[in-house]
């Protein structure tokens, strides 16, 4: 009897492993603008606790995310959507500004929480404003969601942009530096009253307001990646505001 108790109370433990348990993810985020200096340029942006390289999320599918964001911005209101996410039952929490929710105004703060239903796989959040704030909006960055039954290391992995601590993984994020008024170049180069922008690889059309400039990671590294031979995964995402990325290794064979 004390042998088939013991076999029991070990198996129990396996099996409820609090590695397995779906957890609480807690951030705390500030929003404010200052000027910064981001791939040799000097620029007003708005960031995340004062950092153009937003925050990353990691996740596992069954957990739930709790993100206060409080809005120092002076002259504007804004929400964050969550990108590619279904909110299924979360609704509230979604963010476009008008539909689900009214604008967190500057001084105010506000708390979304859901619960991380998604597959596997590589997401991203944003923001959407009221109005059109001055400054680059750089608040914005990955979301990394794993399996709900993934190693247990992966619970202490503070930040997805840290590929050595996630196997052979490496983020990507890249952002432009085109201003939130980004319409009005839009509809200057559409009026002719402005020179068309960059063509894609295969010389087609490709946009309406000339190239800005942009940055990987918030410009906080620099490109350079050492690797030895196997096999890699980029989670590359686009989280510009207009124009189209075209990724490659140079001979990579």
């Amino acid at each position: 009897m004390k042998f088939l108790l013991t076999v029991l109370l070990v198996g129990s433990a396996v099996a409820f492993s609090p590695d397995w348990f779906p957890k609480t993810r807690r951030y705390s985020w500030s929003v404010g603008r200052d000027v910064q200096v981001l791939e040799g340029r000097t620029l007003i942006v708005n960031t995340i606790n004062g950092r153009a390289k937003g925050p990353a999320i990691f996740a596992k599918q069954g957990d739930t995310l709790m993100v206060t964001v409080t809005n120092n911005l002076p002259d504007a209101g804004l929400s964050i959507h969550w990108h590619g996410m279904e909110m299924r039952g979360y609704q509230l929490y979604d963010g476009p500004i008008g539909l689900v929710q009214c604008a967190i105004a500057p001084g105010e703060s506000m708390t979304y929480m859901f619960k991380v239903q998604e597959g596997p796989g590589t997401y991203w959040y944003h923001t959407h404003n009221e109005m059109f704030p001055a400054g680059h909006d750089m608040v914005r960055g990955p979301i990394v969601v794993m399996p709900k039954d993934g190693p247990s290391h992966l619970n202490h992995l503070t930040d997805v942009y840290d590929y050595t601590h996630n196997g052979n993984e490496r983020v990507l994020f890249y952002q432009d530096f085109y201003p939130n008024y980004i319409a009005h170049d839009y509809l200057m180069g559409l009026g002719g009253l402005r020179g068309l922008g960059g063509f894609d690889a295969e010389g087609g059309f490709a946009l309406t307001a000339p190239w800005s400039g942009g940055a990987m990671n918030g410009g906080e590294e620099d490109g350079f990646m050492k690797f030895e031979n196997g096999e890699y995964r980029f989670r590359l995402i686009n989280g510009g505001s207009l124009a189209p990325l075209l990724w490659s290794i140079d001979g990579h064979r």
